[in-house]
């Protein structure tokens, strides 16, 4: 496929009816005798880098399951936020830490809130607590030869102690990167914990990468038919609330929510230009597993978290290999495939400048440019077959003679009252002569 690095949710034991996907921790130091052992998870790690895939640590700092050995007796009397028995209650208000008119009061609550019943909060307020969580983290860097860090509920967690807990590990591994997930889809509230973000000043938490709910939202309304490609383009237009744009980790699905093809209710069309743009636009994107091959999935995590068919004996059928997927299986892995190799081949959509035009009768324009290359991103939102002049893109297209459509290879002439002439719901990729 072309992927560069591999995110597995957390790989250590959960030795709890309550939690099989990782994040409620029985032992942190300890791979969940499910998926193999420490060795194993060494090797796996190994491998994958021999492949030129990195490897990403899901890492949980915020909370552990009530089944871990401390609940029956804390290793220190402040170990936890509250108590065992009568635990402070959830918060979700994200919001409140950017809130300018707020009040301390809610951002306590958020922080020492247990996320659930049956995962007591760390208190990181106690110098113990940190220095476990610090440790522990460094550990398995160490051990397993990591190269990156994905934080889970990361606005749940102290900041103040975070932002030592990161300063501490990129001192000790310079080349590292933490992507910390913050779900909120408004960028004026996930900007603002960015590193250098244009909504707070004189704080540096030392996190460069976020999880862009923004734009995921904005994809998924527009798979749904909730919102057109102007909503994208909207949640685009407020890139400057961030220090860097490109370093956020953008998708349109993953384990926590409903996935692509169900948000599409099957629609290829839909589902294709929603991956198009992904690949093409700024940051940097993650797929989730199945999505390849256009795993619908429903509204429940069960099922959307099914196992992919396939790579046990006793599985019907592998979808690993071409004769294992359905044909329409296999059109959608080709078109993911393609799209990543055009990414992976051309540095303008990794590194290149972004400029946008708001959509205009269903098509939303954009270009990506670097080291002299400029490639042209048109994508029709709408129903019905759409046009769009080359002329209104100004001096993005005065004096290209041609342009090459990346996804067929054939070439095809640019003038200024030439037209791009796209289907319902598809896309032209050019790169400009």
């Amino acid at each position: 496929m072309g992927f560069t690095s591999l995110w597995l949710t957390p790989v250590v034991e959960n030795n709890t009816f309550r939690s099989y996907h990782g994040y409620s921790s029985t032992d942190f130091y300890k791979v969940d005798a499910r998926l193999g052992d420490n060795s194993l998870y060494k090797k796996m790690v190994s491998e994958a880098q021999k492949r030129g895939i990195k490897v990403i640590l899901d890492h949980v700092a915020n909370h552990f399951s009530k089944d871990h050995l401390w609940a029956k007796e804390l290793p220190h009397p402040e170990w936890i936020s509250g108590s065992l028995k009568n635990p402070p209650p959830p918060m979700h208000h994200k919001q409140g830490f950017a809130d300018i008119n707020g009040d301390s009061l809610t951002i306590k609550r958020v922080v020492e809130g247990w996320f659930t019943d049956y995962m007591p909060d760390f208190n990181q307020s106690n110098e113990f607590v940190q220095n476990y969580i610090t440790q522990n983290t460094i550990w398995w860097i160490e051990y397993a030869g990591l190269d990156a860090i994905r934080e889970d509920t990361y606005p749940y967690n102290s900041e103040g102690y975070m932002t030592d807990w990161a300063k501490k590990i990129r001192d000790e591994y310079p080349t590292i990167n933490i992507v910390a997930e913050v779900w909120t889809g408004e960028p004026a509230f996930l900007s603002y914990f960015q590193s250098g973000s244009k909504t707070r000043t004189n704080f540096d938490n030392h996190i460069t990468s976020l999880t862009d709910f923004g734009l995921r939202d904005a994809l998924y309304a527009y798979l749904m038919g909730k919102e057109s490609l102007y909503k994208i383009y909207s949640v685009l237009a407020m890139d400057n609330l961030y220090k860097d744009a490109h370093e956020l980790v953008t998708f349109v699905d993953n384990h926590d929510i409903n996935r692509a093809m169900y948000g599409a209710n099957d629609d290829t069309r839909k589902f294709k230009n929603a991956f198009a743009l992904l690949m093409t636009t700024r940051g940097i994107p993650q797929i989730f597993y199945g999505t390849e091959i256009g795993i619908k999935g429903t509204d429940h995590h069960g099922y959307l978290r099914a196992d992919f068919p396939g790579g046990w004996a006793e599985d019907s059928r592998d979808a690993f290999s071409v004769k294992g997927r359905t044909p329409l299986e296999n059109e959608l892995y080709d078109h993911l495939k393609k799209l990543i190799e055009i990414r992976r081949t051309n540095p303008a959509f990794t590194k290149g400048k972004l400029t946008h035009f708001p959509p205009e009768n269903d098509i939303y324009v954009y270009f990506r440019e670097y080291n002299g290359e400029r490639f042209m991103v048109a994508l029709n939102g709408g129903n019905n077959k759409k046009s769009v002049a080359f002329g209104r893109f100004g001096l993005k297209t005065a004096g290209v003679a041609a342009g090459i459509d990346l996804m067929t290879g054939k070439e095809m002439k640019v003038t200024p009252e030439g037209l791009v002439e796209l289907d319902g719901h598809s896309f032209l990729i050019l790169k400009l002569k």
